[in-house]
């Protein structure tokens, strides 16, 4: 079972199972609003989301999970290259790159950031080139120290992306042999973080032997 960071600041650490992301950040109706609450001071029950529409409020309550394993600190990091792009672009990206290949390369540079993927049917490439002359949510932004290229699983980034319907913008952080980290900040309410380390040369190797 995989498990991910619930919404939150920067003090919260409550996790949940992706069956349950599934369920509740499936995508709402044009009718429906998504509010997160802030977790509640005695666990186990955590009321993240509540879906209002015209004649009908749903309320989700997910318990929460303890976790025998050691804790895994992130420590604070400046990141090589920076990307801030439409969440829903990015979930289509992943989306359609999973219909070739199982993994996705990605490749930042003063150019733009580039999505691809290799698989049994041939391959893809996607390139988002850097656009700050449009609406704001609509904006590729890439701040960059240095490029960067890693490869990832797409099975992950593609739970990732369930969280999509909580904000326009998503923010990738990359650096060289670091996990990647994807964000989705929700306005005056906190945000999704997600770490996904990257695949190595010598893990791609093995799996094709």
């Amino acid at each position: 079972m995989n498990l991910f960071p619930a919404a939150g600041g920067a003090n919260s650490g409550c996790v949940w199972s992706r069956p349950c992301q599934h369920s509740v950040f499936r995508a709402p109706s044009t009718t429906a609003a998504d509010v997160l609450f802030p977790p509640k001071l005695n666990p186990p029950f955590l009321p993240c989301v509540r879906r209002a529409e015209q004649d009908k409020i749903s309320d989700f309550e997910l318990k929460l999970m303890d976790i025998d394993s050691e804790h895994l600190g992130i420590p604070d990091t400046e990141y090589a290259a920076t990307v801030k792009m439409p969440s829903a672009e990015f979930q289509r990206i992943c989306r359609d790159l999973s219909s070739i290949g199982d993994t996705v390369t990605i490749s930042v540079s003063k150019d733009g950031v580039k999505f691809s993927t290799t698989g049994d049917i041939g391959q893809a490439n996607i390139t988002c080139r850097q656009n700050t002359s449009v609406d704001k949510e609509e904006q590729t932004v890439i701040e960059l120290q240095e490029p960067v290229t890693l490869t990832f699983a797409l099975r992950y980034l593609n739970s990732f992306t369930k969280a999509t319907p909580l904000a326009p913008t998503v923010q990738l952080q990359m650096s060289k042999e670091l996990p990647v980290v994807v964000q989705y900040l929700i306005a005056d309410m906190g945000y999704v973080r997600y770490y996904l380390a990257p695949k190595i040369e010598d893990e791609e190797t093995a799996g094709e032997a």
